[in-house]
């Protein structure tokens, strides 16, 4: 499967609610993730506002050997991995950044993930400060919403969900519908949406998802029938780098140069 994302450069969406994090902390439902096996419930960023919990975090994801800590977390929303401690193919980042949204935390309101449309924002300028605002060094798009021609493959679930026995056990496509539901009608059924991606996935134009410097991912919800705004987000920071600091590149990158108004962005079938 292979979707094709347009950069949204032009501010038509509006500004992200202020949200109170909690960081190093788990997601609902309280088990093994939904989107594969051997992936811990912790670490992550999350905002609960209306009722609805978003969490973020990154994660080293080729590690060379055993490590103590794979979140690497500053408990403050930035997660930082060093290149000399993983080896990643040439075309992906040594870190993926996992998503969880859950739009009926508690399990009372009923809310499925139909009721609801999402942002997801990457700064793909690792030379900017951290937080950076809407430029031409974003990209942002619907990461649940049925938008593409070919459907995601997320792990889906509701708060009664138990730990996978195989990967993305939860995952509803409108290519097999191995559940026996494809995915429109999954979005109106469950309440949780997770996945695990990487820089790698969306290959924008001239940029090398290995280079040295600082990312910032956020995740909003937006229930547009109320307000304009995000009811519920979070963001973390990820900084790639040996020493701690990010290290500066040309702000001018090739992506940056043709304009995230007209670039489309490739990305491949998704494993965690």
């Amino acid at each position: 499967m292979r979707l094709t994302l347009a950069a949204a450069a032009a501010a038509t969406i509006a500004t992200p609610a202020s949200a109170l994090i909690t960081h190093d902390t788990n997601v609902t439902p309280n088990v093994q993730l939904l989107f594969g096996q051997g992936n811990a419930n912790t670490a992550f960023a999350v905002d609960l506002n209306h009722n609805i919990e978003v969490g973020l975090r990154g994660k080293l994801r080729y590690p060379d050997g055993p490590v103590a800590d794979r979140y690497n977390s500053d408990g403050n929303g930035l997660y930082t991995f060093a290149p000399s401690s993983a080896s990643a193919p040439p075309d992906r980042s040594i870190f993926n950044f996992d998503w969880s949204v859950n739009v009926d935390q508690d399990g009372t309101s009923g809310a499925v993930l139909a009721d609801y449309t999402y942002r997801l924002s990457i700064d793909y300028d690792p030379s900017a400060a951290v937080g950076t605002v809407l430029g031409t060094d974003l990209i942002e798009f619907d990461p649940i919403g049925v938008t593409e021609v070919d459907s995601w493959d997320h792990g889906l679930g509701d708060n009664g969900a138990t730990s996978p026995t195989l990967a993305k056990q939860y995952v509803a496509t409108d290519e097999g519908g191995l559940l026996g539901m494809n995915y429109a009608p999954a979005l109106s059924t469950y309440s949780v949406a997770q996945n695990s991606w990487n820089l790698g996935f969306f290959e924008p134009t001239g940029f090398d998802p290995q280079t040295l410097g600082l990312y910032t991912i956020t995740l909003s919800v937006f229930d547009l029938d109320t307000s304009p705004n995000a009811i519920a987000s979070s963001s973390i920071d990820v900084l790639v780098s040996e020493g701690g600091t990010p290290v500066p590149v040309p702000a001018a990158l090739p992506l940056l140069a043709v304009g995230m108004a007209a670039l489309g962005v490739a990305a491949r079938r998704r494993r965690a």
